[in-house]
């Protein structure tokens, strides 16, 4: 039977808002919470990922100083196989799974930044569907806009001299370290406009230099390059859409994603 017949219902009746879920960690299995849906985030079929926003019910994340308590509200991503676009390739839990990794090892790589330049990440977590398994990465909630929520955009050309400085700087960053977004689309930029402060998001298609994860040995040296150049293209091409906006021409943006 493929992907597609297998597939439940509609993901936004599964991860409904109102929904409380229990999950357990992975590497403590003992460890268990219990979260609430609060908000859909990005719940759609064909995603990898159905990402959440959740109050924590039960239980307890982290550690000192970045712990979390009952009734904190964290960002909690949903690794759905059932979900995720069919490749005759390649498994969708495959998929799924490779996504949680390049997840998590770049997030381990990048703790010295963890709350500053990134979400803090609490670690993986299973959650139990219909006896499917489903990985869940929780991380904290930053509450500031994506620059694509800014849209129509009324910066100043300071203004956007600013977050295209402080994108750079964290890209750069995140390169030292080894890391490779690969997705700076303005919905993955996080930035708050009182304080100026940037956070960038979701890292489900990055590349580690330390984990090659799919990616065949006798690629991986060409595909970090790739990755690197793509990055900083990326960073172009969104100072391009901030100065066409603040001229006033016209620019299509999916303001959903």
């Amino acid at each position: 039977m493929s992907n597609y017949l297998e597939r439940p219902v509609d993901p936004e009746r599964v991860y409904s808002i109102g929904t409380s879920i229990t999950l357990r960690e992975r590497t403590a299995t003992e460890n268990e919470i219990t979260i609430e849906i609060i908000k859909h985030l990005r719940v759609r079929d064909w995603e990898n990922s159905q990402t959440v926003l959740a109050k924590l019910e039960r239980g307890t994340l982290g550690s000192e100083p970045t712990s979390l308590l009952e009734q904190s509200v964290v960002v909690a991503k949903f690794y759905d196989s059932r979900y995720a676009e069919p490749d005759i390739n390649i498994p969708t839990a495959q998929s799924c799974r490779w996504s949680v990794d390049n997840e998590l090892h770049a997030y381990d790589t990048l703790k010295e930044y963890q709350g500053v330049l990134v979400p803090v990440c609490y670690g993986e977590f299973t959650y139990m569907s219909n006896e499917v398994v489903v990985p869940v990465l929780i991380v904290s909630y930053i509450n500031y806009p994506s620059l694509v929520e800014y849209y129509p955009f009324n910066f100043t050309s300071i203004e956007v001299d600013g977050i295209i400085a402080r994108l750079t700087d964290a890209v750069n960053k995140l390169h030292e370290k080894g890391v490779y977004h690969d997705d700076l689309e303005l919905h993955n930029v996080l930035y708050n406009r009182e304080t100026t402060q940037l956070m960038l998001i979701d890292f489900g298609q990055s590349v580690s230099a330390g984990y090659p994860g799919k990616i065949s040995e006798g690629r991986f040296k060409e595909v970090i390059k790739e990755c690197e150049r793509q990055d900083l293209a990326m960073v172009r091409a969104a100072l391009r859409k901030l100065q066409r906006i603040e001229s006033g021409t016209s620019l299509s943006l999916d303001i959903t994603s």
